[in-house]
């Protein structure tokens, strides 16, 4: 829908895109408030490219649960390298904040001024706050039988596939990252050795997945450092 009529956006901004989110009326397996149908989050897709895109969860019709993968995920990979911390970290403070979401609902917390408190409680302190209110925190693994998978070749448009495009041959996706490598190597020595974190994944013509796993590789290797916004081409 978005790169047809009536809206015609240019294929080339759905790169520009984080995430994409399919919502459909669906039958429920079990009647909510009386009713047979309603409506679920179907799939959630993060956006490598056009035409390149990373399932991160997926409605169960059978149990009307999701099935996940974040740890698939691209974006916690760039929060990852924005704050400078591991994607572990991340994915711990996400189950952390789970937890506390899901201690919200079983005390049923929802005003707006409440939720404000708490947030801004658990922000102050993370580790008090769980402790205070006992709130334990389980890691969520990947949804057994599910994993994110990169869709090489489906369009939004379309309905999704039943069986997932595989990813690439592991030598073509090397082949992708030394393209990244020379990219980010490249824009860092057109701007004096310095730019904006994420001028680095707006400017780009290549797929984020890659992008985010050649910065990981040139600051492994030294030649590049992450602090305060910038990325930064180090002195060899």
């Amino acid at each position: 829908r978005l790169v047809s009529p009536p809206m015609n956006i240019p294929p080339s901004h759905i790169s520009l895109l984080d995430a994409l989110i399919l919502i459909e009326r669906v039958y429920l397996p079990k009647p909510f408030k009386g009713r047979a149908f309603g409506r679920r989050v179907r799939y959630i897709w993060e956006v490598a490219d056009y035409g390149r895109y990373i399932t991160i969860a997926e409605w169960d019709p059978l149990s009307d649960t999701f099935r996940t993968d974040f740890p698939a995920s691209i974006i916690l990979d760039r929060i990852a390298l924005r704050i400078g911390k591991s994607k572990e970290d991340v994915l711990e403070e996400l189950w952390r904040r789970k937890a506390v979401l899901e201690w919200m609902i079983r005390n049923n917390i929802t005003e707006l001024k409440d939720v404000a408190n708490i947030i801004y409680s658990y922000y102050t302190d993370p580790e008090k706050f769980l402790k205070e209110h006992e709130i334990e925190v389980v890691a969520a693994a990947p949804s057994v039988g599910f994993k994110g998978e990169v869709l090489a070749s489906w369009s939004p448009t379309q309905k999704p596939p039943s069986i997932p495009v595989k990813k690439p041959v592991e030598e073509t996706e090397v082949k992708g990252v030394e393209d990244a490598i020379n990219y980010v190597i490249e824009l860092l020595s057109m701007s004096d050795g310095s730019i904006p974190y994420w001028q680095i994944f707006a400017k780009a013509s290549i797929p984020k997945d890659l992008i985010v796993k050649a910065l990981l590789k040139l600051r492994s290797e030294g030649k590049i450092e992450i602090s305060e916004g910038l990325i930064k081409l180090k002195e060899s």
